[in-house]
């Protein structure tokens, strides 16, 4: 079941990309490994219409059309949600440190950056205004929004964008938690640099973190003690770097991003 839910989507956009003759041929769709949560799957398409031209697909499509025909085929196929796991979703989302379906309904709402307390009141919102007024709140903790006046905030212009980087470095920390299976180090967070230093120590993982533009990382079990996560220059050979094997070119740069120890 798993396995189909996964393939069935990307079979489906093929189906209609062929019939719109967007393709001629040419679509797979690729999980890496077993399919579970936290899987990837991957929609492979040639780049070139069935006249040679370099192929365009609107870009609401692939970020947002293509997420709810998933959620359309998941609903068909495990049944809706009830309205309390919804609640529950949108509960944990008030919270998060990470762009969430509640930002997007106050980018939404918002006019000329101000979402309004009376915006919130009407019949369509009103069963989301605690939640939203809640995120509200929370984003004003971390500097995201302010209240000019009461009722009224202000959302910053840098926040989807510092939301989406907050989203990334938590996925990053999960992937480095996992790869060390918990051990208690401390963890650092670091980017490609020109004129950097280098870690020195062992692979303890690697894998793609844009696979769009091939950009890899590593985590390094470094003879400091740290934990290192480096993201590497685009299109680095990740074969360069074995597994399990000690490593002494790494790129680091002279400013680093500590984020603490990891849990136990």
């Amino acid at each position: 079941m798993c396995t189909e839910l996964l393939l069935t989507p990307c079979a489906q956009v093929g189906a209609m990309l062929v019939q719109r003759k967007v393709i001629q041929a040419g679509l797979c769709c690729h999980s890496k490994g077993e399919v579970s949560v936290g899987n990837t799957g991957y929609l492979v398409l040639r780049g070139k219409d069935n006249t040679g031209r370099d192929l365009i697909i609107s870009q609401a499509y692939l970020t947002r059309g293509m997420r709810e025909r998933a959620a359309e085929l998941a609903t068909e196929w495990l049944g809706p949600r009830t309205e309390q796991e919804i609640r529950q979703s949108l509960e944990r989302e008030v919270e998060q440190e990470r762009w969430t379906s509640l930002d997007r309904t106050l980018q939404r709402e918002a006019v000329d950056g101000l979402v309004r307390a009376v915006t919130l009141a009407e019949p369509r919102l009103q069963r989301q205004r605690p939640l939203l007024i809640g995120r509200l709140q929370h984003l004003q903790r971390l500097g995201l929004t302010s209240e000019p006046q009461p009722g009224v905030w202000a959302i910053h212009a840098d926040a989807e964008q510092t939301l989406r980087a907050m989203g990334e470095r938590g996925d990053i920390l999960r992937t480095m938690q996992r790869a060390l299976r918990g051990e208690p180090c401390e963890l650092v967070v670091s980017e490609p640099g020109e004129n950097g230093r280098t870690v020195v120590g062992r692979v303890a993982a690697k894998g793609l973190a844009d696979e769009l533009y091939e950009k890899g990382y590593l985590i390094i079990e470094g003879t400091d003690g740290k934990a290192h996560y480096v993201a590497l220059p685009p299109k680095t050979e990740l074969e360069q770097y074995p597994r399990g094997r000690w490593s002494k070119s790494v790129p680091r740069p002279e400013r680093e991003h500590p984020t603490g120890p990891s849990p136990r």
